[in-house]
């Protein structure tokens, strides 16, 4: 499942085009059919924008390629570039796909080399915004081809306020909520 919902999406555009002077190089985390790249394009030709990707087939079945200028297929737990500094990170519904400690590790990670870090995840169905984003009920046809779409962590909104926050600014929409948070670089 390489889409996720449009408000964040749409959310994106405003921001972007509200700070897209203090930003040039982007790491998109989990692009899946790039949607995040297409945005930054439009608003920012010049932007340089790369990709991880651990499920090395959506590289070529998204034509991933002829969207980023760089994609390292990797876990982002374990990526070679750990040293390259963005102004803009891009976790886009990414975090419920990993357990709870390795979250924090890579949010704290990536935190410290960004200037920006945009933050959305999924909101449990049916629920509301303050009880749970990435919920752990999935179907399996959600995962059966790509084990690493799986939800592995229900975040609770309190509980994600106090271990990643803070936050510069919170969206809670009806299918996902947004958070950006500011970097470590300035």
């Amino acid at each position: 499942m390489p889409s996720s919902a449009n408000e964040g999406k749409l959310l994106f555009e405003d921001w972007f085009q509200t700070f897209k002077d203090q930003i040039s190089t982007v790491l998109d985390v989990g692009p899946g059919l790039g949607i995040y790249c297409d945005i930054i394009k439009s608003v920012k030709p010049e932007a340089c924008v790369e990709a991880v990707e651990i499920f090395a087939p959506y590289v070529d079945r998204y034509c991933l390629l002829e969207k980023y200028g760089t994609i390292y297929v990797c876990d982002i737990q374990k990526a070679a570039f750990a040293e390259t500094v963005y102004d803009l990170i891009i976790l886009g519904d990414v975090l419920e796909h990993l357990n709870k400690d390795e979250a924090i590790q890579t949010w704290v990670r990536l935190k410290q080399r960004t200037k920006f870090l945009w933050l959305s995840l999924p909101l449990a169905p049916f629920r509301p915004w303050f009880r749970g984003y990435g919920h752990l009920g999935q179907p399996e046809t959600d995962y059966k081809e790509n084990i690493y779409e799986k939800h592995l962590y229900e975040w609770q909104y309190e509980e994600l306020l106090k271990t990643l926050g803070p936050f510069l600014w919170q969206f809670p929409f009806r299918t996902v909520g947004v958070f950006v948070a500011e970097g470590g670089i300035t």
